[in-house]
């Protein structure tokens, strides 16, 4: 009902994101400059819209936890800050926001190929594969 009333309040001025494969939400991914997605426990398996922000061709940064070691974030071109630092106003891990913007335009890039491929390699066709093979060896 609320989506509704706004819609009709503010008709063409906002778009609304029904989920995270949605066409919109795709573009206006690749268009931002910077994704900032601040998870209050960290990355995890769990996060699409983490996983549909790189598979876009993002550039994302995001938080660690405890969840998100087994996502080799480090094979990414995802800037990273600790969920601990982030979440105490720790003014270095406020400060990789502004670095994150500063970056050159071929840093940038470089991130995004390799948060593309980071993406390609967990696909849920690449995950399928892996569960067939491990199932095939029991």
């Amino acid at each position: 009902r609320t989506i509704e009333e706004l819609r009709k309040a503010l008709k063409g001025r906002l778009s609304f994101i029904e989920g995270p494969d949605d066409e919109v939400f795709a573009r206006l991914l690749l268009a931002a400059d910077l994704i900032v997605l601040p998870y209050d426990a960290g990355i995890s398996e769990r996060r699409s819209s983490f996983f549909s922000a790189v598979a876009c061709g993002g550039n994302v940064l995001t938080t660690s936890g405890r969840f998100t070691s087994p996502l080799g974030l480090e094979r990414s071109g995802a800037h990273v800050v600790p969920v601990e630092r982030w979440a105490a106003g720790d003014t270095q891990a406020l400060q990789s926001v502004t670095d994150a913007f500063l970056e050159d335009e071929r840093a940038v890039l470089t991130r995004r190929l390799k948060n593309l491929a980071w993406a390609e390699e967990r696909s849920w066709e690449n995950r399928a594969a892996l569960i067939m093979d491990f199932i095939s060896t029991l």
